[in-house]
């Protein structure tokens, strides 16, 4: 899996992706979230300094935000087309989080989870995010990235 950063030759690809029904509470509140994550890059939401980027497989299977806070990155938006759920992507794209993080300087990462996305939160468990803060109504998980 590789991670690319959205770019003018690739927006559109990353705009046409699209969540299964009911998904989109789940990940942001509009869609095409490839353009949610480039508007709040664009805007600075929330500080830090956003990497919008897409994942590859064979082909773009996703889309996904990685915020630079200092330390400890931020995992937004992630999102796997509803074509490709269910093959493995999303635990794919997760590592390639990681590495890219780690390589970055990254002492952690975070993320939030809506509580009904069990599939996810049992993702994130599996790769060793343990519990933290709530964001608002989500669940806060955190990794800690040692050196390899």
């Amino acid at each position: 899996m590789k991670l690319e950063p959205i770019t003018a030759l690739n927006w559109r690809a990353a705009g046409a992706l699209r969540l299964a029904p009911g998904q989109l509470g789940l990940v942001a509140e509009y869609e095409p979230v490839a353009f949610v994550i480039l508007a709040r890059s664009y805007i600075g939401y929330e500080n830090g300094v956003w990497h919008p980027l897409v994942a590859v497989a064979d082909e773009m299977v996703g889309v996904l935000a990685l915020v630079d806070e200092g330390s400890t990155w931020a995992l937004r938006s992630f999102m796997i087309d509803a074509r490709f759920q269910g093959r493995g992507y999303g635990r794919a794209v997760v590592l390639a989080a990681i590495d890219y993080v780690r390589a970055r300087g990254g002492a952690a990462l975070r993320l939030t989870v809506h509580p009904t996305n069990t599939a996810a939160i049992r993702l994130y468990e599996s790769l060793g995010f343990a519990p933290a803060e709530p964001r608002g109504t989500d669940l806060g998980m955190t990794l800690a990235l040692h050196a390899t």
